[in-house]
C-alpha cells in the first residue's frame, strides 16, 4: 500500500507516444522488458502487457474476447496516439503457452510461440498497413535475459 505520497523525478511530457510494445504480463520478465524498450524501442512507448503476450490476438489460440479486446486496444492507441511501430515480445517458459499447451514439448511450444508471433504481426499489419512491426524474443542465458529478432519466416 502507499502509505504516503510518491512524487516522481521524471518530468512529464506530454508528447504521444510513437511506439506500441505488446508483451507478457509475467512480472519476472517486466525489468528487463523495460531496460529493452528504454534502450531499443522508446523511452515513452505505449505498453500492452496481457497474459501470453502477442498470443491474444489469435482468435483461435486465446479466445474471441481477447482478440477482440486486443483489437479494441491497439485501434484505440493507434487511433490517439501517433504510433509508427508496434514492437511484440514473446518470452522463454511462459506461463500462458505451459498452461494452454502442456502436452507439447518444448520445441513446439517454441514453434506456436513464434507461429504466434506471426498471426500478431499479420493482424496488426492488417489493421494498419503503415505500421512497422518487430518481433521478438526474450530467453534466459547464463542468468541474463537475451533479447533477439525473430525473422519473418522463423523456423519455417
Amino acid at each position: 500500500m502507499l502509505a504516503e505520497l510518491f512524487r516522481a523525478e521524471m518530468q512529464f511530457n506530454a508528447q504521444r507516444p510513437d511506439t506500441l510494445v505488446v508483451f507478457c504480463s509475467d512480472g519476472r520478465w517486466h525489468a528487463q522488458i523495460e531496460e529493452f524498450v528504454r534502450e531499443r524501442c522508446s523511452h515513452r512507448a505505449d505498453l500492452y502487457a496481457v497474459p501470453g503476450g502477442p498470443a491474444g490476438f489469435n482468435p483461435w489460440g486465446s479466445t474471441l474476447n481477447d482478440a477482440r479486446a486486443a483489437e479494441n486496444a491497439i485501434r484505440f492507441l493507434r487511433e490517439h496516439h501517433q504510433l509508427e511501430w508496434a514492437c511484440l515480445i514473446a518470452h522463454e517458459g511462459c506461463s500462458y503457452y505451459r498452461s494452454k499447451y502442456g502436452m507439447l514439448d518444448a520445441r513446439a511450444l517454441l514453434q506456436r510461440q513464434l507461429d504466434d508471433l506471426d498471426r500478431a504481426r499479420e493482424t496488426i499489419i492488417h489493421w494498419f498497413p503503415e505500421l512497422k512491426v518487430l518481433k521478438v524474443f526474450a530467453y534466459l542465458e547464463a542468468g541474463r535475459v537475451v533479447f533477439s529478432a525473430v525473422p519473418h519466416d522463423a523456423m519455417r
